[in-house]
């Protein structure tokens, strides 16, 4: 079984609120088992027996749309991609500390050389990015509500869905998905009294 975290884009903003049980409805739906949501900011956890794939995507995409009335961008990460994406240093220890916050964007795929340029082209004395595989680093010197940079102007600059998260929340989110794992008790079928 592969644990994996299917990260949502922009489920509950804008006034609209998806609830937690909701979603894990529809992923259990979907078949998939062992289905947890954490914060609500759409970030499901579940196991599948297989890798994600494209085709997985799409399954959750078309039935959440299906399903909920909206089209959400969703982005799979297994467990151990989580733990890589976490540690990961994106940027040297003095810039760090000198910032406030950073965030993680997530798309499907690794982005074309020329969707980098414009990437970079958006950088800023707040905002500095570095990209690596299928994540985007965000490096806020401010908080992020003083920045100009943001999920939608990433979208629009370089025309590819993406979702981002803090690193905080991913850092909560990573030893959150080993504690939550069912025990093996958990899973077997309750007997009759």
């Amino acid at each position: 079984m592969s644990r994996t975290v299917a990260f949502l884009h922009a489920i509950n903003v804008s006034g609209r609120l998806v609830a937690n049980a909701d979603l894990r409805t529809q992923f259990e739906a979907l078949g998939f088992a062992n289905v947890r949501t954490f914060i609500s900011t759409g970030n499901v956890v579940f196991d599948m027996p297989v890798r994600p794939t494209t085709l997985i995507v799409r399954s959750i995409e078309k039935h959440l749309e299906a399903k909920l009335g909206l089209k959400i961008p969703t982005f799979l990460r297994t467990e151990a991609e989580l733990h890589t994406i976490i540690k990961h240093r994106a940027f040297d220890l003095s810039t760090l500390y000198a910032s406030k916050e950073m965030h993680v964007g997530f798309v499907a795929s690794p982005l074309p050389s020329d969707a980098v340029q414009r990437l970079m082209s958006l950088r800023s004395p707040l905002d500095q990015f570095h990209v690596h595989d299928r994540e985007i680093y965000w490096l806020c010197r401010s908080r992020r509500n003083a920045s100009s940079f943001s999920s939608e102007v990433f979208q629009k600059a370089l025309h590819v869905p993406a979702t981002f998260r803090p690193l905080t929340t991913l850092i909560r989110l990573m030893p959150w998905m080993e504690s939550e794992r069912p025990s093996a008790s958990r899973l077997l079928p309750k007997q009759p009294p």
